[in-house]
């Protein structure tokens, strides 16, 4: 069967767990929040979560325990939390930025659609040293819903001057893909191994790899993007 050129204008990215490996970190910010308040947070219980904003994470923590403290306190701490740790310990995937490198080298502009606040995201990619490769940082604070709803990618394509057909979308979560099929966009999707088996979702991605970062290659990427 013939291939489709793809003719992309702009990539948008996900940030936590698709630029950068943070669930690690982020679960240790949620970890030093709630223990003081005698609550334990291990890595199951944040599976479900995965791709949501933190929002939507400490809002059933706030509901589930009864907590007195706002939503909006619960994440100022770990916000406060995770931005120690990340300027000291973030870690970008190195295929990553690779991928990064070569889109900016042949002009493809670039944005970070996240479900991370603003502040944390513009802290995270200086300490990774990417600050200066995107042209649009946005988190879904920002817009009126957060992934699964389409509304981050659509207000990034906005802001990059970019019809939602001509972007592609870089996800590690079944909800980001969801967010960029819904905003008629293409995917590339990078589930993480805990994710297994894959939601029906991540088959629905142009092109999946499947078994996350030990699969995915930015000159593999870069070429299906330019593949006819």
């Amino acid at each position: 069967m013939n291939q489709v050129a793809r003719k992309f204008s702009a990539v948008i990215f996900d940030l936590d767990g698709t630029l950068v490996d943070s669930e690690p970190l982020y679960l240790e910010a949620d970890q030093a929040i709630f223990r003081p308040l005698g609550i334990i947070v291990e890595a199951e219980h944040k599976k479900p979560y995965t791709g949501l904003s933190s929002h939507c994470f400490l809002a059933d923590i706030k509901k589930q325990y009864n907590l007195s403290l706002s939503v909006e306190e619960l994440l100022r701490r770990k916000n406060a939390a995770y931005m120690e740790m990340a300027r000291k310990r973030t870690h970008v995937f190195p295929e990553m930025r690779i991928f990064v490198h070569l889109l900016k080298e042949h002009g493809y502009p670039l944005a970070v659609a996240s479900g991370s606040s603003k502040e944390v995201i513009d802290a995270v990619l200086e300490a990774a040293d990417l600050h200066n490769y995107f042209d649009v940082t946005l988190s879904s604070a920002q817009v009126k819903q957060g992934k699964p709803a389409p509304d981050v990618f659509l207000e990034a394509a906005r802001l990059l001057n970019t019809p939602p057909q001509a972007c592609l979308v870089m996800e590690d979560s079944r909800y980001g893909v969801e967010a960029a099929k819904k905003a008629q966009m293409s995917c590339i999707a990078i589930p993480p191994a805990e994710a297994a088996p894959l939601a029906e979702c991540f088959y629905k991605a142009e092109l999946l790899f499947a078994n996350g970062m030990d699969e995915f290659s930015a000159s593999k990427a870069f070429a299906w993007l330019h593949q006819s």
